[in-house]
């Protein structure tokens, strides 16, 4: 049975906990790390975990042996974790992908996975297409563009916004740096592609779900997508697709897979 450690007790670390709870995953949860402590213990109370490790810093969570280890915390806790992490030859689930935009960054988790024979995972989080952009991505991709509409409460804005408003427009680099809790499917999507989509942040009081749209545009394909994502009950930013998309990869690591359908 694989052994999990989760980087951040927030909304995903709580559907993947309960997913674990009631066998959704063959997995055991041996330890939770976040900066709030009483937030670890909260979830394991609430949820009913046995023989969780409480932590307050990495050495910590290394001690109890994880086979996976899932990030779900912010960009700053893939740059301080990653490498300690992947030193020890795990695998290493990283939602905050934004943090890879920094080049620096991503050379060294590249070189330290090829030595160490560690593995780096992105699921696709919050949007979809990720098998068409590997595949066009093959032949060349001429432009993305990206829109995402989210609840007020869900982004960083302090003025009141009273109808829907467009809080940025531009590369998703910078996307990443001004909202870098909010907009981490751009970065997937930037990764995935090798190209910078150009995305649009809009904050609209009239509605409760968190929407994204994607256009791509290749030679051989025009792809239009449009993503419609109820948030959790936990957390307005985080869609419960996102927490579903981990709990998926979680279930295939963990389980044999006899039939793979998608790229």
């Amino acid at each position: 049975m694989r052994r999990l450690a989760i980087i951040g007790c927030g909304a995903i670390c709580r559907g993947i906990v309960e997913a674990v709870a009631k066998k959704l995953i063959n997995a055991k949860i041996v330890a939770l790390l976040d900066k709030d402590v009483e937030k670890c213990r909260k979830i394991i109370q609430e949820v009913g975990l046995e023989n969780v490790k409480v932590c307050s810093d990495i050495v910590e969570l290394l001690r109890e042996n994880p086979d996976i280890v899932i990030e779900v915390a912010s960009p700053e806790a893939v740059k301080n974790y990653a490498i300690p992490i992947l030193e020890r030859g795990k695998i290493l689930i990283i939602l905050s992908s934004g943090a890879l935009l920094d080049k620096e960054l991503r050379d060294r988790v590249i070189e330290t996975c090829k030595r160490t024979k560690a593995r780096v995972i992105i699921p696709s989080g919050a949007i979809g297409g990720i098998d068409i952009l590997k595949a066009l991505s093959i032949v060349g991709i001429d432009r993305i563009i990206m829109r995402t509409r989210k609840p007020v409460k869900a982004l960083p804005v302090e003025e009141k916004i009273e109808s829907p408003k467009l809080v940025y427009r531009g590369p998703a680099s910078e996307a990443v740096k001004k909202f870098p809790l909010n907009v981490n499917v751009v970065a997937t999507v930037t990764l995935v592609s090798g190209i910078e989509p150009e995305i649009e942040i809009i904050a609209d009081p009239e509605i409760e779900e968190n929407i994204h749209e994607i256009e791509i545009d290749s030679k051989i394909s025009k792809v239009r997508i449009t993503l419609r994502n109820i948030p959790t009950p936990w957390n307005p930013r985080t869609s419960y697709i996102a927490v579903y998309s981990t709990i998926s990869i979680l279930r295939k690591l963990c389980e044999e897979e006899y039939i793979s359908i998608g790229t």
